[in-house]
């Protein structure tokens, strides 16, 4: 999933340097694809990760020619037999990764800070970046800058390099959703594993003494209130994953009955598939509700349970999605 989200935390400290560094172009297999970003800072700290070790330390080595001559594009050869050109035996990695590496200016701090404000917005951004310019434009409408893509974007495009327009794109989407209703304790686990993955976590609970921001300190959003109560108060989308494990089979169908009439990717019910066809009073479940949520790893407690919907939630992302490399 887009991992640009946590780089944007990174970047309000103008008395540091730092350099981001984006996969361009992979020729072949890589550990990441492309679009990946990464940040590096002046005192080393480094933010995401874009090989398994192999090209990091080299490409920190390139922060003072980045700051001093401005952005480079540099490739890496992982296609050799010796394993140990790069330092890591086995790495996975048999391709070509290309990667620019620009300075962090205060024009790019500001560029940054827009496509951050889009994506809250629930837009997706076209960043387009030529040897010598960039362009941005916004699902909104919206553009920055003086010039706009002479492009057409749908929103279904990922990243790639343009040979036409001799220019690298990468469509920044915002983080996909996911709406939790129950804020048990077997919902800890599957909330900060779910805000790790690049989930925007949103807990809804009608009970107090569960819905607290202190159990939950890596939601988005928290909402008290019965279903009834927090359900309008929520826009979905088909970007949107909805998880229930209330632990209360009313709750469970009166929230089930309103999701069926959304749109959105994913509905997962915690519980056995006949509980779901009694929530439902039908054996026939749509198709994109899961019961058994999770994969069937024969997974126990609340952390394996929590692995389980969390591995389920990122192989429906792949599944569906549809979004084509930039040509």
């Amino acid at each position: 999933m887009e991992n640009m989200h946590e780089i944007f935390p990174h970047l309000n400290d103008p008395m540091q340097k730092s350099m981001l560094a984006t996969i361009v172009h992979v020729d072949g297999s890589a550990y990441r694809r492309e679009g990946t970003t990464m940040l590096f800072k002046a005192d080393g700290t480094q933010i995401g990760l874009l090989s398994a070790g192999c090209i990091e330390e080299d490409l920190y080595a390139q922060f003072v020619p980045v700051w001093e001559d401005g952005p480079i594009w540099k490739s890496y050869d992982m296609t050799s037999e010796d394993d140990l050109l790069w330092g890591v035996e086995g790495s996975g990695c048999n391709g070509v990764v290309t990667v620019l590496l620009e300075p962090v200016t205060a024009k790019l701090r500001k560029e940054l800070t827009w496509v951050e404000k889009e994506l809250k917005s629930g837009n997706w951004v076209a960043r387009a970046r030529s040897y010598s310019e960039t362009y941005y434009q916004s699902k909104s409408g919206q553009w920055l800058g003086e010039k706009c893509l002479a492009m057409s974007f749908s929103g279904d495009e990922t990243s790639g390099f343009n040979e036409q327009n001799k220019m690298y794109i990468h469509i920044v989407h915002p983080k996909p959703r996911l709406i939790l209703f129950g804020a048990h304790l077997d919902a800890r686990p599957l909330v900060q594993f779910a805000s790790q993955s690049g989930f925007a976590v949103h807990v809804c609970d009608w009970r107090p003494a569960f819905c607290r921001r202190h159990f939950f300190p890596q939601a988005e959003a928290m909402y008290l209130g019965f279903p009834h109560e927090v359900l309008p108060q929520l826009s979905f989308s088909p970007n949107d994953y909805v998880v229930l494990m209330t632990h209360h089979f009313d709750r469970d169908r009166e929230i089930m009955l309103y999701m069926l009439k959304q749109e959105v990717a994913y509905i997962g019910v915690l519980g056995s598939k006949k509980r779901t066809s009694r929530l439902l009073a039908t054996s026939q479940l749509p198709d994109n509700v899961r019961s058994p949520i999770g994969l069937a790893i024969q997974a126990e407690g609340p952390y394996e349970i929590a692995i389980s919907i969390v591995a389920e939630l990122i192989q429906e992302i792949k599944r569906t999605d549809r979004r084509m490399t930039v040509k």
